[in-house]
């Protein structure tokens, strides 16, 4: 998920998978009467107020992002060759060894995982959208209704790159116990799906449902493939966003209709799009999940703390035999806390879904949630990972100042603006909420002088709490390098509390992606405050 911005904030994307409040309500999204109002939902997508100055500004990238060609007159590729391994993101025959690790074979520096070939069960994984303006916009190539495959090779590149960072993310959860198939597929472009569907004022229906029907296409083919190469055994199916939109269809389609890949049916988890209760009224062999033992069943959930609106994008759904249908009725809204049904919240628990226990490393460190905490595998130093941009606003600093173990007004953070040229809006965008808690903030200006004087050396080693600023991170790592607030840095990693968004997570792990200078960038070394991995520039959709 983009770190902030216009759709960032109106949950055009939900938290990825297993990215969960440690104290969400759970059904804050859901469990209610849809109770759509055409005419405003449409300025909720766009001109939330607390968004309308981002809105303004990012507009002329949002149009830009937008097809002016008709669907029909964009050339369509061939399908992808299901049979062939370059079609999957995840497949459990691809050997280890893929630049962005295949989820299959993803596991901790220590452990010892099943060899894919022994675990019991399998699982058919459907990413969210990677074709996002913030991923082709800089390659110059004018926007599309339909993920290419092919060419421009740079471009598929990028994608698949994001594709498989995506996958290692949401379903590495369930590589301990089944074998995962992930598909590359025609996605459509997210810019199409969140602001050309109706009721949007903006909307190309006939259009977007050709688009979407071409990725649908890819995905049940490679569900086919996927029936077919498993012979008999257990599956679940998981996706996120759009994944989750091409799976409501297929579940309709291609699992419910065919009791032999029903009996086979395990679980669908279903998160961060819409599903509504009405597609079961059809169904004669999957129900919705009332509780963590239901099997044949379907769990699904948008997170967002208490009290916080969750906007429905997809104002239609679709219903197998009845084609695309208006929301009118209950969403399925499953707890994934407690896996239950209905309106009731889960206890206020630190979550531990799909992430290794305390004192151990990261796994995949993706979609970077407030208020998430874990302790890492240095001494005592902690880490708070967060989303930047909006964030910050909404109560991040309470549970920073919360890990400290002392008062507000007896702290001292350390700002690094670094990555943002030190530029003041931004300092006191993230600053401001401490000060506000009493907490005293000392930031260390380095860009203007180039310089880190004794005095910033000495203040940081005091700190309580450091704070880097999202922003160039490449930029920031060869200053710090540069003028020595690397080894500073190192020598407080079992002193004090890190935390940041975007740039700001990126620099703690010793590996980490960005896409700052240059959008072909993969991956960078940082430095090893943290072991593991952190993608925070995924994006929404």
């Amino acid at each position: 998920m983009a770190e902030s911005g216009l759709l960032d904030d109106v949950d055009v994307e939900a938290p990825l998978l297993w990215d969960l409040d440690d104290n969400v309500g759970a059904d804050a999204a859901a469990g209610r009467k849809c109770k759509l109002r055409v005419d405003l939902i449409p300025l909720l997508r766009i001109l939330r107020p607390r968004l309308l100055s981002s809105t303004l500004m990012q507009m002329p990238s949002i149009l830009a992002a937008i097809p002016k060609h008709s669907q029909a007159r964009e050339t369509q590729e061939r399908p992808p060759d299901y049979s062939k391994l370059e079609s999957w993101s995840a497949h459990p025959q691809r050997l280890p060894g893929r630049a962005v690790e295949d989820v299959n074979h993803l596991k901790l520096p220590d452990e010892t995982i099943v060899p894919p070939k022994l675990r019991p069960c399998d699982c058919f994984f459907v990413h969210d959208s990677t074709l996002i303006p913030a991923i082709s916009s800089p390659f110059g190539t004018p926007p599309r209704w339909n993920a290419p495959l092919r060419e421009p090779a740079e471009l598929v590149s990028k994608i698949n790159e994001q594709t498989d960072l995506r996958v290692a993310a949401g379903a590495a959860p369930f590589n301990r116990l089944c074998r995962i198939y992930a598909p590359r597929y025609r996605q459509v472009n997210v810019m199409c799906i969140a602001l050309m569907m109706p009721p949007s004022p903006f909307a190309r229906w006939k259009q977007l449902e050709q688009a979407l029907e071409v990725a649908y296409q890819d995905v049940r083919r490679a569900f086919v493939r996927f029936i077919e190469e498993t012979r008999g055994r257990p599956f679940f199916i998981a996706g996120h966003s759009q994944g989750t939109m091409h799976l409501t269809r297929l579940l309709q389609e291609e699992i419910d209709p065919f009791p032999s890949r029903a009996r086979r049916f395990l679980h669908g988890y279903l998160a961060g799009q819409t599903v509504p209760l009405s597609i079961f009224q059809a169904m004669k062999h999957l129900r919705p999940s009332a509780c963590a033992t239901d099997l044949c069943s379907i769990s699904s959930w948008r997170t967002a703390p208490p009290g916080v609106l969750v906007v429905v994008v997809c104002g239609l759904i679709f219903h197998a035999g009845r084609g695309w249908k208006k929301l009118r009725r209950e969403i399925l809204a499953t707890n994934p806390i407690s896996w239950r049904s209905g309106v009731s919240p889960s206890s206020k628990v630190i979550l531990q879904v799909g992430l290794p226990p305390p004192s151990r490393p990261f796994r995949n460190d993706a979609r970077l949630s407030l208020r998430q905490r874990q302790h890492g595998s240095h001494g005592d130093a902690e880490l708070l990972r967060a989303g930047g941009g909006e964030t910050w606003r909404h109560g991040a600093p309470a549970p920073v100042v919360g890990m400290t173990g002392k008062p507000p007004e007896k702290l001292l953070l350390a700002y690094l603006g670094t990555p943002m040229y030190d530029l003041e809006k931004f300092r006191k965008r993230l600053t401001d909420p401490f000060i506000a808690m009493g907490v005293k903030i000392h930031p260390v200006n380095l860009v203007e002088t180039q310089h880190f004087s004794e005095e910033d050396r000495q203040q940081m080693l005091k700190s309580d709490i450091i704070l880097v600023s999202g922003g160039n991170t490449l930029y920031a790592m060869d200053l710090w390098r540069a003028l020595g607030v690397v080894n500073v840095l190192v020598e407080m990693k079992e002193k004090a509390v890190f935390c940041g968004g975007s740039a700001g997570a990126n620099c703690w792990f010793d590996g980490g992606h960005s896409d700052s200078m240059d959008p072909m960038t993969f991956r960078r070394s940082c430095w090893d405050v943290k072991n593991g991995g952190a993608m925070p520039q995924g994006a929404p959709g």
